[in-house]
């Protein structure tokens, strides 16, 4: 496979496999390669399994498809000779929203100095009211051709709070 298989949360609640809230759906270049998650009780009652399961949906045609595409394409690209700076953001979140909306609003910017955007940590307690968390991201800006400035990482990174605010999510 060329690109790289994103893993989001799916909270869709109409498939009958899935416990509520813990199933994801499984992505490669924007393609639904499948989902998984943990099976639901009543089918894990029915068929008799007695502990929590993993279970898939793979659409293999598809999967294939993905890889006859890419096979021949080289996804190597030599480590840049300039450091990466490394950056953290925490933000504010409901307690029953996913944690994967701050770090798609990260990357929609589109910026080509962000390299990486990973997802670090959950904080639940003081002082946070009960119904928030706080969500912590990675954030990995660099270059190939040079480094950045610092005055450059400072503007990528007040960029980076504005959408984030312009989308909704407050900082910690």
């Amino acid at each position: 496979l060329t690109g790289d298989i994103q893993v989001r949360d799916s909270r869709d609640s109409r498939s009958v496999w899935y416990h509520p809230g813990c199933r994801v759906e499984l992505t490669c270049n924007g393609t639904v390669l499948g989902y998984a998650g943990i099976l639901h009780p009543a089918p894990a009652e029915e068929y008799e399994i007695r502990r929590p399961a993993l279970v898939a949906e793979i659409d293999f045609s598809v999967l294939f498809q993905a890889h006859e595409t890419g096979r021949h394409q080289s996804g190597y690209e030599s480590p840049s000779v300039y450091p990466d700076s490394l950056f953290e953001v925490s933000v504010i979140l409901p307690d029953d929203a996913g944690t994967e909306g701050p770090a798609d609003t990260i990357l929609s910017m589109q910026r080509t100095e962000i390299k990486e955007v990973r997802f670090l940590t959950v904080y639940r307690g003081q002082p946070l009211p009960e119904n928030q968390k706080s969500a912590s991201y990675a954030i990995r800006l660099g270059r190939s051709d040079r480094t950045l400035e610092g005055d450059e990482l400072q503007n990528i990174l007040d960029a980076v709070v504005a959408e984030l605010k312009q989308s909704g999510y407050d900082l910690r």
